[in-house]
């Protein structure tokens, strides 16, 4: 079933994504109307949404190309993690308004590609992501995730509460925002095989976290969510001429061109 569900999908997608035209009415089409309003009002995240709709492909595409049977087991992953949140959603485990992520198989998908052991994350929330990408790495036979988190919507305590216990022992979680979580991970590693930003969606955050990153050995892959917010990820592109695909709103920077 999920595969004939991404099948559908993936033949929808290319409807959509025929061209730029149909890619931006589908996004209109598609999304609730309170974030068409908010794009109009915006004319910075207008100019943004249009870059990211001119250059977005579709990812399942991709990864079936990539390898398909990697692609199985990540669409697979995030259709148990999704139950997973709506079972908790139903207990009062979790509020209803948590975040549903939306990249867990294409997270899944990277760590197991790349054979990742060293992953880090920044916005950990419920802990879809965070579960993906732990369920990849023990598949992987092992690694670490270290991840940056500063509790908004959701309290401190269910903040990752996605997350399976037999995972723990290879997650390091810390609280205090990327500011200050970002420095503490580094005192535990700095060599990482993929890197996710999913925290502070302002431009001046993005700037400041891509600075330190750039100050280690860059990973083979970083993963930039919600680039349509402002031209930060465009800009990047401009400045050091990066490998790059966009999916969805999420863009991907390959530093190892391997994977490209």
């Amino acid at each position: 079933m999920p595969l004939l569900k991404s099948n559908i999908k993936i033949l929808v997608k290319k409807i959509v994504y025929f061209n730029f035209i149909t890619k931006f009415f589908g996004r209109i089409c598609f999304q609730p109307l309170y974030k068409t309003l908010r794009l109009i009002k915006n004319p910075r995240r207008f100019r943004a949404s249009l870059w990211v709709d001119w250059h977005k492909e579709v990812v399942d595409i991709w990864m079936l190309k990539k390898n398909e049977k990697i692609y199985t087991e990540a669409i697979n992953t995030s259709k148990d993690i999704l139950t997973k949140r709506k079972e908790f959603i139903n207990k009062n485990l979790l509020p209803k308004n948590t975040g549903g992520g939306g990249n867990e198989a294409l997270l899944f998908f990277l760590i197991k590609l790349i054979n990742a052991k060293k992953v880090l994350e920044t916005g950990v929330e419920a802990g879809a992501s965070s579960q993906s990408m732990l369920k990849a790495l023990s598949i992987n036979r092992g690694g670490m995730l270290y991840s940056s988190d500063l509790a908004f919507i959701l309290k401190e305590e269910q903040v990752g509460r996605l997350v399976s216990d037999e995972f723990h022992n290879n997650w390091f979680l810390t609280h205090k925002g990327d500011r200050e979580n970002i420095p503490i991970i580094f005192e535990k590693e700095t060599n990482f095989d993929l890197i996710y930003y999913d925290s502070d969606k302002s431009y001046d955050s993005k700037k400041w976290f891509h600075e330190e990153i750039k100050k280690n050995p860059l990973p083979k892959i970083l993963v930039y969510d919600d680039i349509d917010r402002d031209h930060f990820f465009s800009e990047c592109l401009k400045s050091f001429n990066y490998k790059y695909r966009v999916f969805g709103n999420t863009g991907v920077l390959f530093f190892d061109v391997n994977y490209f």
